[in-house]
């Protein structure tokens, strides 16, 4: 299923059936240029900890 963000904020009418199956393989990481050095540690060890 489509992030429910994504879907309340861009609906669409109609629908997408090789999204919703995307989206269900995807994993989306919070990378960004305004994170700190900090911020990428604190995601990539929530990361690491879900996996182990």
């Amino acid at each position: 299923m489509i992030m429910l963000i994504y879907r309340l904020r861009w609906a669409s009418p109609w629908p997408l059936p090789a999204t919703e199956a995307t989206a269900r393989e995807l994993l989306s990481l919070p990378f960004h240029p305004a994170m700190t050095e900090h911020d990428v540690i604190t995601v990539v060890d929530t990361l690491r900890a879900a996996l182990h």
